[in-house]
């Protein structure tokens, strides 16, 4: 998916937590929940493989460790993440979510079903995600 897929993404879901768990600082959460929803994808540059280790679940323990922080920056990084790595496995490379321990990709749904990132099926899914954010605006 491109990245933004993947903050629209992260950002529908933190605003349906948020509503959810009636979590009041819902700004701040919008912004880290869109910014780690890129941070995959910033490790895997900086590593120099894509969909390496910036896409591994074990990413999830130091997201989790800023709770004792912030519980609410906390939450929001990790659905932020979680929203990135969900929205990879229904591509059509899949995503290796336990890289270091195993390097197979997860995937979702048979061949022809995946989305290839970059076509109109992933801009389909960011108008889709837009159109749900709507009426959460209001």
């Amino acid at each position: 998916m491109r990245s933004y897929t993947h903050i629209a993404s992260a950002i529908f879901l933190f605003v349906v937590f948020a509503f959810v768990a009636d979590f009041n600082n819902v700004l701040t959460g919008i912004f880290f929940a869109g910014w780690v929803s890129v941070f995959p994808d910033i490790i895997d540059k900086l590593t120099g493989k894509h969909r390496g280790m910036g896409h591994s679940i074990f990413w999830l323990i130091p997201l989790a460790i800023v709770g004792f922080w912030n519980v609410g920056i906390a939450v929001a990084m990790m659905i932020g993440f979680i929203s990135h790595i969900f929205l990879d496995i229904l591509t059509t490379n899949g995503c290796p979510i336990l890289y270091p321990l195993w390097k197979n990709d997860f995937v979702c749904f048979g061949k022809k079903r995946r989305i290839k990132t970059g076509t109109n099926e992933d801009k389909s899914v960011f108008l889709v995600l837009l159109l749900l954010l709507i009426p959460f605006y209001f």
